[in-house]
């Protein structure tokens, strides 16, 4: 095997995911772009063959342990399958590497409740898929925006900068930094979400966003960082402010410093 693989745009988006989660809308879309590659067992009449999977058949992938259970082995690409085995030491004649598209192997191991990780043992950064992800890409409804709900009121209580939950702020403040259309972010402990992180111990969170012009298929894409930040047994919840009320606007930077501030933003003047 050639030392050298070039990195494709799915190698990209999980080398960028490793460096900050800020990255995940890119990724979910090339995991739903081109084609995957999977490991069968192998049998040396299919060696040089096309394989059609059909409906009903046995599942036919090689599946691997960790302490959560099963999980199946995907590749951004043959060459990828090919380091992994052999950096994992994977004896020859042990499997055999298979390509199909990439949103049916999504739509075939959602389906079987299983996850799925990518790379494994590969010089890229690995990335493990729950399986309601992989439905949820394959179904297109995770990289759809979602119409602009009703307008809200909640009560909001402060938190400490030294209780902010880092973690999940600053990809957010990361992707704010890539898109101008975000003038400024705030944190707030959330009393209307405690109810339901209860059983979990966790913390109730509340992301408001100035966004101005406001862009749905952006703020999709934050809505996804969001989630991909989430701590388990946390709970949060986002919403954007009114970027036409400025008295509002200013009563709000009154009271909570934003942990984002777009540099050239200028805050407008309580009356």
């Amino acid at each position: 095997m050639n030392d050298f693989i070039p990195t494709n745009d799915l190698d990209r988006a999980l080398i960028a995911v490793q460096r900050s989660r800020a990255a995940v809308p890119d990724l979910y879309r090339q995991l739903a772009e081109g084609e995957l590659c999977l490991l069968m067992p192998y049998q040396a009449e299919l060696e040089n063959e096309a394989i059609l999977l059909e409906n009903g058949m046995e599942f036919p992938f090689i599946r691997l342990s960790d302490e959560e259970g099963d999980l199946v082995p995907i590749f951004s690409s043959c060459e990828r399958a090919e380091e992994g085995t052999a950096r994992g030491k994977v004896p020859p004649h042990t499997y055999l590497i298979g390509s199909m598209p990439a949103r049916q192997v999504m739509e075939i191991l959602g389906k079987t409740n299983l996850r799925a990780i990518i790379n494994k043992s590969c010089s890229t950064p690995q990335f493990i898929i729950p399986p309601d992800l992989m439905r949820d890409i394959a179904s297109g409804e995770m990289l759809e925006p979602l119409p602009e709900g009703a307008t809200e009121t909640t009560a909001l209580n402060l938190l400490d900068p030294a209780e902010y939950p880092t973690d999940l702020i600053q990809p957010v403040f990361e992707f704010c930094r890539q898109h101008r259309q975000y003038r400024a972010a705030w944190v707030f402990d959330s009393p209307a979400g405690r109810e339901r992180v209860a059983a979990t111990g966790g913390r109730a969170y509340q992301l408001l966003f100035l966004m101005d012009p406001r862009d749905r298929f952006v703020h999709h894409d934050l809505s996804m960082v969001i989630a991909a930040a989430v701590a388990t047994g946390d709970d949060v919840a986002h919403g954007q402010v009114d970027e036409t009320d400025p008295v509002y606007i200013a009563k709000i930077f009154s009271v909570a410093e934003p942990f984002y501030l777009a540099a050239d933003f200028a805050q407008p003047k309580a009356r």
